[in-house]
């Protein structure tokens, strides 16, 4: 979970998806410490941030940009 966590974090450094990187610190820190109750919760943040990057990436983009 630490390793996926940092390596999404660096991917998201490339388009300073700042909101996003802290949460994969957030799991980083909480896999880390072995509190695997908190990924629940960390991880509804992580898909609605990565949502809400996705709309914003779109938008940015124009018309045509969604590919999923």
């Amino acid at each position: 979970m630490r390793q996926a966590a940092q390596a999404l974090k660096d991917s998201c450094s490339h388009f300073g998806a700042k909101a996003l990187m802290g949460i994969c610190t957030d799991i980083e820190r909480a896999s880390r410490a072995g509190e695997i109750a908190k990924f629940s919760v960390v991880l509804d943040r992580l898909l609605s941030e990565a949502a809400r990057m996705r709309q914003a990436l779109e938008s940015w983009l124009g018309p045509g940009a969604s590919r999923g």
